[in-house]
């Protein structure tokens, strides 16, 4: 039986400079800052660092506000943001993101004013474009015109096996069959494109909220290994809310899940609505991580 999720809270994404990624959330995509998130150093041990870890970012909201899925963007400053090698679509884990916008060509013209890689915008309803840290973004017309986080992609070596872990580890349900689908050769830094295999996945009974899609590459080809440090630069990890993590932590260990740390509290600076939240970071099959937060008590 899976762990109890209670919603997705958010998807971490790692950069190097947090003015300027914040910006262009906001004026590209319309996203909004809602908290910011600097607090004094701490151990690093529970996120998997050795040594002090510390950051400054912004928690990113779309138009649900708190009620929806957050971006958590984040410049680390103790160790500094770490630059990946190799385009997203070619390492395992998050590979992109998807959000939904009221108007596709609009957003592309304003990311034009930032220099950054447009890849295709041959399709009204959709488009990509690269954040400044080169974080692939697909753009896809809003039918309520309205921003909001649709869904992370997750690069996986099986499709099958990361679903079952998926359904099994956190309860996610499969949304539709398993899809071929063609992607600009762009996100790979080729002209010729990528085929892949995907398949939709949310929480039980919100098939149109946040959600994650599973991706197989189906030409051969070697994968880079996930990001595996906590300030690696890109979508990192994917956190969702647990009533009580010491249950969950222990429940997931008997699943067989791959949880080598323990909870861990984490410090979320003077200017976020609670002082802290209780925090595992754990792997899926191919490596990629996963946050459990245990959802904080707000005071009256």
């Amino acid at each position: 039986m899976p762990i109890a999720v209670q919603n997705i809270i958010h998807i971490n994404a790692n950069c190097t400079d947090i003015a300027a990624s914040r910006r262009f959330f906001e004026t590209v995509v319309g996203l909004t800052a809602a908290n910011h998130l600097k607090a004094a150093p701490q151990a690093g041990a529970g996120m998997g660092l050795s040594g002090d870890a510390q950051w400054d970012g912004y928690a990113m909201q779309d138009t649900s506000g708190w009620a929806g899925t957050m971006l958590d963007l984040l410049q680390w400053t103790i160790p500094p943001t770490e630059v990946s090698p190799g385009t997203a679509i070619d390492r395992l884990g998050y590979a992109w993101v998807a959000i939904d916008v009221p108007d596709v060509a609009a957003t592309i013209e304003r990311a034009r004013h930032w220099s950054v890689p447009v890849i295709t915008t041959s399709d009204p309803d959709a488009g990509w474009l690269h954040t400044p840290d080169g974080l692939p973004i697909e753009v896809r017309r809003s039918a309520a015109k309205q921003t909001a986080l649709a869904y992370v992609a997750i690069n996986c070596r099986d499709l099958a096996r990361s679903r079952t872990w998926y359904g099994d580890m956190l309860g996610f349900d499969t949304l539709d069959e398993v899809h071929a689908r063609t992607l600009p050769g762009a996100l790979a830094g080729r002209a010729a494109p990528v085929t892949v295999r995907t398949q939709g996945m949310a929480l039980p009974g919100r098939p149109r909220n946040f959600g994650i899609q599973l991706v197989q590459r189906t030409e051969a080809q070697t994968l880079l290994p996930p990001r595996t440090n906590a300030n690696a630069q890109g979508l990192f990890r994917l956190a969702v809310a647990v009533e009580d993590i010491t249950s969950s932590y222990t429940q997931l260990r008997a699943l067989g899940a791959d949880c080598p740390l323990a909870p861990c509290w984490v410090h979320l600076g003077p200017e976020s609505p609670v002082e802290g939240v209780w925090a595992l970071f754990f792997r899926d099959p191919d490596g990629t991580c996963v946050e459990l937060i245990q959802t904080p008590q707000f005071s009256c």
